[in-house]
Protein backbone atom coordinates (compact mmCIF):
# COMPACT_ATOMS: atom_id res chain seq x y z
CA UNK A 1 0.00 0.00 0.00
CA UNK A 2 1.24 3.89 -0.97
CA UNK A 3 -1.72 5.37 1.10
CA UNK A 4 -3.42 5.25 4.00
CA UNK A 5 -6.83 6.78 3.85
CA UNK A 6 -9.67 7.47 6.09
CA UNK A 7 -13.23 8.89 5.81
CA UNK A 8 -14.60 10.29 8.91
CA UNK A 9 -17.85 10.24 10.27
CA UNK A 10 -19.80 12.40 13.00
CA UNK A 11 -17.83 13.38 15.95
CA UNK A 12 -14.56 12.03 14.55
CA UNK A 13 -15.32 8.80 14.13
CA UNK A 14 -13.86 6.60 11.29
CA UNK A 15 -16.26 5.20 8.89
CA UNK A 16 -13.77 3.55 6.28
CA UNK A 17 -10.15 3.14 6.42
CA UNK A 18 -8.52 2.78 3.03
CA UNK A 19 -5.43 0.81 1.77
CA UNK A 20 -4.58 2.73 -1.37
CA UNK A 21 -2.21 1.18 -4.21
CA UNK A 22 -1.03 3.58 -6.65
CA UNK A 23 0.08 3.45 -10.45
CA UNK A 24 0.80 5.80 -13.37
CA UNK A 25 1.59 5.41 -16.89
CA UNK A 26 1.56 7.89 -19.81
CA UNK A 27 -0.73 5.47 -22.32
CA UNK A 28 -4.18 4.75 -21.86
CA UNK A 29 -3.94 1.18 -21.31
CA UNK A 30 -1.50 -0.77 -18.12
CA UNK A 31 -0.79 -4.38 -17.50
CA UNK A 32 -0.89 -5.41 -13.90
CA UNK A 33 0.61 -8.87 -12.87
CA UNK A 34 -2.56 -10.54 -11.11
CA UNK A 35 -0.50 -10.88 -7.64
CA UNK A 36 -0.04 -6.94 -7.30
CA UNK A 37 -4.04 -6.99 -6.64
CA UNK A 38 -4.05 -10.07 -4.50
CA UNK A 39 -0.68 -8.82 -2.27
CA UNK A 40 -2.81 -5.54 -1.97
CA UNK A 41 -5.99 -7.14 -1.11
CA UNK A 42 -3.94 -8.95 1.30
CA UNK A 43 -2.56 -6.72 2.89
CA UNK A 44 -5.18 -4.04 3.20
CA UNK A 45 -7.28 -6.50 4.59
CA UNK A 46 -4.85 -7.85 7.43
CA UNK A 47 -4.77 -4.19 8.72
CA UNK A 48 -7.99 -3.88 8.35
CA UNK A 49 -8.59 -1.38 5.99
CA UNK A 50 -10.43 -1.89 2.40
CA UNK A 51 -8.31 -1.99 -0.10
CA UNK A 52 -8.12 0.58 -3.72
CA UNK A 53 -6.41 0.27 -6.75
CA UNK A 54 -5.80 3.85 -7.81
CA UNK A 55 -4.18 4.50 -11.63
CA UNK A 56 -3.35 7.98 -13.34
CA UNK A 57 -3.22 7.64 -17.17
CA UNK A 58 -1.68 10.09 -18.83
CA UNK A 59 -2.99 13.51 -18.72
CA UNK A 60 -6.49 12.08 -16.95
CA UNK A 61 -8.55 11.98 -13.95
CA UNK A 62 -7.79 9.28 -11.42
CA UNK A 63 -9.46 5.94 -12.07
CA UNK A 64 -9.94 3.61 -8.77
CA UNK A 65 -10.81 -0.27 -8.61
CA UNK A 66 -11.93 -0.82 -5.05
CA UNK A 67 -13.37 -4.00 -3.16
CA UNK A 68 -16.53 -2.47 -1.23
CA UNK A 69 -16.98 -4.95 1.57
CA UNK A 70 -20.28 -4.17 2.04
CA UNK A 71 -21.65 -4.83 -1.22
CA UNK A 72 -22.76 -8.47 -1.49
CA UNK A 73 -25.10 -8.43 -4.28
CA UNK A 74 -22.85 -7.38 -6.82
CA UNK A 75 -19.30 -8.85 -7.20
CA UNK A 76 -16.36 -5.87 -6.55
CA UNK A 77 -14.21 -4.80 -9.29
CA UNK A 78 -11.42 -6.57 -8.15
CA UNK A 79 -14.01 -9.73 -7.99
CA UNK A 80 -15.05 -8.75 -11.76
CA UNK A 81 -10.80 -7.96 -12.94
CA UNK A 82 -9.83 -11.27 -11.67
CA UNK A 83 -12.07 -13.47 -12.99
CA UNK A 84 -12.24 -11.84 -16.10
CA UNK A 85 -8.18 -12.29 -16.50
CA UNK A 86 -8.37 -15.53 -14.83
CA UNK A 87 -6.25 -17.57 -17.19
CA UNK A 88 -3.52 -14.56 -17.94
CA UNK A 89 -0.97 -13.60 -15.45
CA UNK A 90 -1.87 -10.08 -15.70
CA UNK A 91 -4.60 -7.72 -15.94
CA UNK A 92 -5.50 -4.94 -18.64
CA UNK A 93 -6.44 -1.87 -16.91
CA UNK A 94 -7.80 0.54 -19.30
CA UNK A 95 -8.76 4.41 -18.62
CA UNK A 96 -12.49 3.42 -20.33
CA UNK A 97 -13.46 0.61 -18.00
CA UNK A 98 -16.67 1.44 -16.90
CA UNK A 99 -16.27 0.23 -13.58
CA UNK A 100 -13.31 2.11 -12.55
CA UNK A 101 -14.54 5.19 -10.29
CA UNK A 102 -13.55 8.50 -10.24
CA UNK A 103 -11.67 10.29 -7.29
CA UNK A 104 -15.33 11.70 -5.72
CA UNK A 105 -17.26 8.70 -6.28
CA UNK A 106 -14.94 6.79 -4.32
CA UNK A 107 -13.92 9.47 -1.23
CA UNK A 108 -17.16 11.57 -1.19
Amino acid sequence: MDIIAHKEKLFGLVKKKFGIQVKATRETESNLEKKEIENLQRAARSAGFEPVLAVRFGGEKWRFWREEPEDIVEETDFEYLLDKYKNRPSILLQVNDPRAKLLENVFS
